[in-house]
């Protein structure tokens, strides 16, 4: 049995001998960076086929997109949650925005649709994902939005591991990806392994 003992990279695990038994979240790519290519093409989700889906990823496509995640849930009903996990601000969403080199639209994903659109603001024409008669609510809409955030050329993630997969897969070296720079609530945790170099922590 091996524990995580931190949430920074442990390099020890390399030199781990099946057989082994993990407990943790090994929450940083470099865990796997040597086997990027091979995880994008596994863990992509498939394609959707319904109209709906089809649409939003067309119309991601013929935009310099932004996908931006708004994770609330519970970050802000469950106490244990919201103690441990920062809630990203509005403030930290809408210099993400302002950061974007691009002036197509930002599609926006949450699990708090209603909120987002009460509360982000921005110059940049937001599309929320999950509303409209266009759009078609699916059984399996985790899965699909993931899939559809795959397909922006920018990310804006929350710090939720839902958002940075989306961006994870999504990256093949193109496009920015922009992360909050607090994760925790708890000052002492060593977060500086899970968010990439290559992205930008605001």
């Amino acid at each position: 049995m091996y524990r995580e003992s931190s949430k920074a990279f442990d390099p020890c695990i390399r030199s781990l001998e099946a057989p082994v038994r993990l407990d943790g979240y090994f929450f940083s790519e470099k865990y796997f960076s040597d086997h990027a290519e091979t995880i994008r093409s596994e863990l992509t989700p498939p394609e959707f086929s319904d109209a709906g889906s089809l649409e939003l990823k067309q119309r991601m496509a013929s935009t310099e997109s932004t996908a931006l995640h708004v994770r609330r849930g519970d970050y802000v009903t469950n106490k244990n949650a919201s103690e441990r996990f920062w809630s990203c601000s509005l403030e930290y969403y809408e210099e993400a925005i302002d950061r974007v080199p691009s002036r197509g639209e930002v599609f926006v994903f949450s699990d708090d649709i209603p909120w987002a659109r009460k509360n982000l603001r921005s110059s940049k024409p937001l599309v929320f994902v999950g509303e409209g008669s266009n759009h078609q609510k699916l059984a399996n809409a985790g899965l699909r939005d993931l899939w559809l955030m795959t397909h922006a050329d920018h990310h804006i993630i929350a710090n939720s591991s839902f958002s940075w997969w989306g961006a994870w897969l999504a990256d093949a070296g193109k496009g920015l990806k922009i992360a909050p720079r607090k994760w925790f609530n708890d000052p002492t945790i060593d977060d500086s392994d899970i968010i990439p170099e290559r992205w930008l922590r605001i």
